[in-house]
């Protein structure tokens, strides 16, 4: 068994002979880092990095790694002047600038072949960076505070034999002491952090030996400080501050707390609540699951500080919720604060009700006013008749006659005049108890016509006045208007309008669709209070002589109230 190395070994370097006369042909896989950079006189070392899973099952096939310089195509093995070959790693001690050019590392499996190039840099010394290779990758420090640099040359570390560092600041080795403490293998502790620190150009020697040789190898770098300080919280939300809740609702209230500061750093917000003053505080979970939790919303970056922002939530508020105090804490190295409020049951929504009673008043009035428009006639003689104490007795105001009626006598049909002498009286009188005064019934023979109608006038409380469709018109023979009509309208017009001693009531015994030849105090009283039409609201055979009907309503609900002595003929006519 221990020939089958010998036999492989032997077997790999005949294939590479004939691999290398005809041409081999190798996967190429590349690495993170194809180029290494040095200066002259100082050590260099490219790695092989084909030995991975991502490339073939290394750990149970296997192999063997050569390395070759791609410009001579020699192939490089053992100790070649200052360049050492150590398996995956090919070492430079003293790298020249004939050193510097493109390198290939073949992988080669007893099935497959792989390979990979490497380039090595190697430039003459730049006094800016004291002699050194340079990386233009800054190490990064925040002040004021105390921070660490790192020197990147683990790899020749790692494979030395042995090694020692050493630390410069500005081509000068750093002493250690308070400001400067190495420690682990790699790293240098730097105290008190300040801004004056990113103009100093740091590097770190490391010596070692390999394989009876000695090597030296350093890298040179800036530093990076960024500042950054924070003073102790503030909160501004929740602020001792008492907040209203509905059972059963979510709820849900957001902590506020900013961090004066300036660069990276968040401060710790969460939530504790107590129900009471003698309790300690408890956590709330930061469980979604929970019905009452908390979520970390956002830390928002602002100028001058940071605004960190935590949602304390309730799926649903419960009566145990109420009375409890909730109190967010805002904490960083500088200190703490804290906020609280307490949740207590919504008062009543009289909004809603509020709005229904208006509705409900609204409607009322709404419904109300219809109902008077419509029944205001009815409501009215029914009173009258229910309540006759409450209305004066006929005469207690000196009047003699309920109403002065005023009807067109010359030029009328039979029926207007048939209509004032007897259907008028039937209703009015015989049947209601009014007592009319209808001028050429009632007047004295003989009488001055002026002062009979004036002192009847002033004798009576409403003005009746009847007219037809051609009452106040010239007819086709040229007979003008009644003027006993005219002088008893102007009359009654004066009383009405000027000294507004009666009321009047205008009755349309038949349609009149012209108002023009009207005299233009009826018009205007036509316009302001309307009129009552016989001809449409009249009805048809005992309708006429019913009190009950829409018509003799109107003309009743116009009339002065009776008094108690009238009650029992009203009840009949309400009866009826």
């Amino acid at each position: 068994m221990g020939q089958i190395p010998q036999i492989f070994i032997l077997f790999t370097v005949f294939i590479s002979g004939v691999a290398m006369m005809i041409g081999e042909q190798c996967e190429e896989h590349s690495t993170m880092i194809k180029e290494i950079s040095t200066v002259t006189g100082y050590s260099a070392m490219l790695k092989c990095t084909l030995a991975r899973t991502e490339v073939f099952n290394y750990r149970i096939t296997p192999y063997n790694i050569s390395w070759y310089e791609q410009k001579t195509g020699r192939e490089l093995s053992g100790v070649t002047g200052s360049i050492h070959v150590r398996g995956s790693m090919l070492w430079f001690l003293t790298a020249t600038l004939e050193d510097a050019g493109e390198y290939q590392c073949v992988l080669r499996t007893p099935e497959r072949c792989f390979e990979q190039a490497l380039s090595l840099t190697v430039k003459n010394p730049d006094p800016e960076y004291c002699g050194l290779p340079y990386t233009s990758y800054k190490q990064i420090m925040y002040a004021p505070a105390n921070g660490e640099l790192v020197c990147h040359l683990e790899g020749y570390m790692d494979n030395a034999d042995n090694y020692s560092i050493q630390w410069y600041k500005n081509c000068t080795p750093i002493q250690e002491g308070e400001q400067y403490t190495p420690f682990g293998r790699s790293k240098l502790n730097v105290q008190k952090v300040h801004r004056g620190m990113d103009k100093d150009v740091y590097s770190c020697h490391v010596n070692f030996s390999l394989s009876g040789s000695t090597g030296h190898m350093a890298l040179s770098f800036a530093v990076e400080v960024i500042e950054v300080w924070h003073e102790k919280p503030s909160i501004s939300e929740p602020v001792n501050e008492i907040v209203m809740a509905d059972y059963g609702s979510p709820f849900s209230k957001t902590c506020r707390v900013f961090v004066l500061s300036k660069g990276l750093t968040i401060p710790m917000v969460y939530w504790m609540k107590k129900k009471n003053k003698e309790e300690s505080l408890s956590s709330v979970s930061a469980s979604a699951s929970e019905r009452v939790h908390y979520i970390n919303l956002s830390d928002n970056y602002l100028e001058n500080g940071i605004q960190s922002e935590t949602l304390l939530r309730f799926t649903e508020v419960k009566e145990e919720d109420f009375g409890c105090t909730y109190v967010c804490f805002g904490q960083n190295d500088k200190g703490s604060v804290s906020g609280n409020f307490t949740l207590q049951p919504q008062d009543p929504d009289l909004k809603a009700p509020l709005i229904f009673v208006f509705m409900g008043l609204v409607l009322v009035f709404v419904t109300g006013t219809m109902l008077h428009s419509l029944l205001k006639i009815d409501i009215t003689l029914w009173c009258r008749s229910s309540f006759p104490y409450l209305y004066s007795r006929p005469g207690s105001d000196g009047k003699k006659y309920d109403a002065f009626v005023v009807y067109p006598q010359m030029g009328s049909c039979s029926w207007a005049q048939k209509f004032v002498l007897h259907t008028l009286p039937q209703v009015l009188e015989e049947s209601c108890g009014y007592r009319l005064f209808i001028y050429g019934r009632d007047s004295t023979p003989g009488e001055a016509v002026v002062s009979n109608i004036q002192e009847s006038l002033a004798k009576s409380s409403v003005l009746l006045f009847l007219y037809t469709a051609s009452t106040f018109s010239e007819s086709t023979s040229g007979n003008k208007p009644d003027e006993h009509l005219l002088l008893t309208q102007q009359m009654g017009m004066h009383c009405v309008l000027m000294e507004d001693s009666m009321r009047v009531l205008l009755v349309e015994l038949e349609e009149v669709t012209d108002y023009s030849s009207f005299p233009t105090s009826l018009q205007h009283l036509w316009r302001k209070q309307g009129v009552v039409q016989w001809w449409r609201q009249g009805g048809q055979g005992p309708e006429q002589l019913c009190p009950s009907s829409r018509f003799w309503k109107k003309v009743r609900y116009s009339m002065p109230p009776r008094g108690q002595r009238e009650v029992q003929v009203e009840n009949a006519l309400l009866e009826a």
